[in-house]
């Protein structure tokens, strides 16, 4: 515990150095085990074809650098130091909108605070009809209600992993209720999901928690 609040309070420093409000964070997790046996995260993974299983919005409020997100519990708000120094938090990576695309940003933020206000619930069944919530929903939706799509949904049985993983992809969309049919917002790669946007440009590419980073040139960017 003491490790994990020196680690939070370095990682709240370097956020208040480094990040702007409406920057998107890309979180690698690890260590989601169920029943003993499964990573789930790493799972996930596989079957994205992603590093990152969790992603939010930075803010910035009363000075502090704080994350929306969507996890299990709901909707949340959190310092981006805590959410460096939770447990399953592995690494992480920062992409920011290009500079013609940020007049969509305070459209979106405001979006993020109506849902942490009204507690929305994390969306179980990972549906694409708003009602409810998952992390990477939560930040296209957000930018998507300012006016600008980040990504494309992906199709279930299109899912990058689906051919290496079929019995996987099959039990976690069974398990949330979901048809083959249906669509997705993923974390994604290079290639397709929310990190493949072409309105994102790179602040900071996938790093260990251990410790922050200096980002040459990055400092307090507008």
């Amino acid at each position: 515990e003491f490790w994990r609040r020196g680690r939070r309070i370095a990682w709240n420093r370097w956020a208040e150095g480094y990040l702007l409000e409406g920057d998107i964070v890309f979180v690698q997790s690890e260590g989601n085990m169920v029943l003993g046996v499964i990573d789930f995260s790493k799972l996930t993974s596989d079957v994205t074809g992603s590093p990152y299983t969790h992603m939010g919005i930075v803010a910035v409020e009363n000075g502090q650098v704080l994350v929306y997100d969507m996890n299990l519990t709901g909707a949340g708000r959190k310092t981006f130091g805590h959410l460096m120094a939770m447990p399953d938090t592995a690494g992480v990576a920062v992409k920011r909108l290009a500079r013609e695309y940020r007049h969509h940003i305070p459209a979106a933020m405001a979006y993020c605070r109506r849902v942490h206000e009204h507690q929305m619930e994390f969306d179980r069944k990972l549906r694409l009809d708003n009602d409810e919530l998952y992390c990477s929903e939560l930040v296209e939706v957000a930018f998507r209600t300012a006016g600008l799509r980040l990504s494309h949904p992906v199709r279930w049985d299109a899912l990058p992993g689906f051919d290496e993983h079929p019995i996987a992809v099959n039990v976690i969309r069974i398990a949330n209720g979901a048809e083959a049919n249906e669509y997705v917002i993923i974390p994604g790669n290079d290639r397709i999901g929310i990190w493949s946007s072409p309105t994102l440009e790179l602040v900071l590419d996938l790093t260990a928690v251990d410790s922050p980073p200096k980002i040459p040139g990055w400092e307090h960017q507008e």
